[in-house]
């Protein structure tokens, strides 16, 4: 690990969860070692000894770095006086938890409070995580890892730095893991029309809190407390068929982008709109939109465009002043430290707002439609999708998929994976999954269990469908048929909220749950 990172942890930061342990009775918690709580399961040989893991970490020594006159230096930079081991803005981040201090970032601190899940834990890891388990990923670390007063030099690699502190469970015997049925979605509610939707047609979906917002062939509709709302070109949307909503994590706000401009909600039921004709808008044909701090920025049928929603300013970026090798921006997407879009025609683009710097990437084998040379970029210039999550950017192409961890790629296509089909209009990252959106139903690829989980509707009678699971390179094969299925086999957009899963069609919309 990065000179620093032991003692490292920010000044005055915390992670939102650790907040709510450190504000409950202790006596409610449970401690990590054996006996005591976490370790009584995570310490035996079949979990390979996960509490031995953290004992060993620098997260279990992060209080205890406190101590001594080099942690009082440090402190003393940031102006902390006094002994760091009792000074708020230092065991925010190095000993959240106040009754089990000496233990420094213990294992309620990433995972969330043991008590929520403990019970459930062996019976169903999928469980677990609708009880409270916590699954940390780059954006929960960086909470802590990042440069601060008290470390102005800190280098934090999520990639290469985590694996000082993970603990995964060995892995089982191949086939149980890889046709094990634990995650799957088997339980889905179809939502169409009769059920207030504006259009069958659903391009979009985006869950924000208890709420989910669908952009539509006919207008945007918010499922509030089970009720349907939908506003049109009649309520001020510049057209009637919306590509995708956006809404603030901070604020609220929602934007929506449509065929003919885009447009923002002020919350009442009114909607603002912005066209060519009325603002510095790039292009009115606009296929996505996202938000990344003060910036709203919109993927066009010519170029990207960029909204300073505090200075009230437009930015346009064309072939001149970005690494654009097309104009036909498909897709964006906000992640962490950077905004992606997926060109079509130019590959993958990221902009980094954080230092104004653009990086594009390419796929080496040119307009070749033929994939010559495995696993060495963007499996196509023709992108459609892209999206970030947990150190992984994955894209989405009409000539299959691609991942990429800042360092190699994988590439996917149906000769040769388990993929389904080539054919992909969106992708959605969670974890280290890819959850592509094809014309033949709804694919993960589990980097985890090394395998690709299709969804589909069955033809024929009935509302069944089928789980079809394959290793990465789709030889080895368990089909699963459920008495529910997604509407339809076209989809458009894929979002989670929470565990649930949200899957838009060409007829209707889905939520599946465990």
């Amino acid at each position: 690990m990065k000179t620093g990172i032991t003692l490292l942890l920010v000044f005055g930061l915390v992670l939102p969860f650790v907040l709510a342990i450190a504000q409950e009775a202790p006596e409610k918690r449970l401690a990590p070692e054996p006996g005591a709580g976490c370790g009584a399961c995570h310490a035996k040989p079949e979990m390979g000894n996960q509490w031995g893991a953290w004992k060993r970490s620098p997260h279990a020594r992060s209080f205890s770095a406190l101590g001594g006159e080099a942690a009082k230096a440090v402190a003393k930079r940031a102006g902390v006086e006094g002994d760091p081991r009792e000074a708020g803005p230092c065991l925010s981040c190095h000993a959240p938890m106040a009754e089990h201090r000496e233990m420094g970032v213990s294992c309620e601190v990433c995972h969330g409070p043991g008590r929520e899940y403990a019970g459930v834990c062996g019976e169903s890891f999928a469980k677990a995580v609708e009880k409270g388990l916590q699954l940390p990923g780059e954006r929960d670390c960086l909470v802590c890892h990042r440069a601060s007063p008290a470390h102005p030099d800190l280098d934090f690699d999520f990639v290469v730095d985590f694996e000082e502190v993970a603990h995964p469970r060995p892995r089982r015997d191949r086939e149980a893991e890889l046709f094990s049925t634990e995650g799957l979605y088997t339980k889905w509610e179809i939502f169409t029309e009769e059920d207030g939707l504006p259009h069958h047609m659903v391009f979009g979906v985006t869950p924000h809190g208890d709420d989910v917002w669908f952009a539509t062939e006919d207008g945007v509709a918010r499922l509030r407390d089970g009720k349907f709302e939908s506003w049109h070109e009649k309520d001020g949307l510049p057209h009637p068929a919306a590509t995708q909503v956006a809404v603030d994590p901070k604020t609220g706000e929602v934007w929506v982008s449509t065929l003919a401009g885009i447009a923002v909600f002020d919350g009442k039921g009114k909607w603002t709109a912005y066209t060519q004709e009325n603002s510095g808008l790039i292009n009115n044909c606009t296929f996505g939109i996202t938000i990344w701090g003060d910036d709203v920025w919109i993927a066009t049928f010519d170029g990207i465009g960029r909204y300073d929603r505090k200075a009230k300013k437009w930015y346009k970026y064309y072939l001149h002043n970005a690494p654009l090798e097309e104009v036909w921006t498909y897709g964006t997407e906000a992640a962490p430290h950077k905004v992606n879009f997926a060109v079509w025609g130019g590959g993958l683009v990221e902009y980094f707002p954080e230092d104004d710097h653009w990086e594009a990437h390419h796929d080496p084998d040119g307009s070749f439609e033929m994939n010559l040379i495995k696993s060495d970029g963007v499996i196509s210039q023709m992108t459609t999708s892209v999206s970030y999550d947990n150190g992984w950017t994955w894209v989405a192409s009409y000539f299959g998929g691609s991942a990429y961890n800042g360092r190699s790629w994988i590439e996917m296509d149906m000769d040769d994976s388990g993929m389904p089909s080539n054919f992909v209009n969106f992708v959605k990252a969670r974890r280290n999954q890819g959850w592509f959106c094809m014309d033949r139903g709804l694919a993960c690829l589990d980097l985890d269990r090394d395998r690709w989980v299709w969804y589909r509707k069955l033809t024929g009678p009935g509302d069944y469908g089928e789980i079809i699971i394959t290793d990465r390179e789709g030889k080895k094969r368990r089909s699963i048929v459920t008495e529910s299925a997604i509407p339809f086999n076209f989809v458009w957009g894929v979002a989670f909220q929470g565990e649930d899963i949200w899957v838009a069609t060409s007829d209707g919309v889905a939520r599946g749950r465990y």
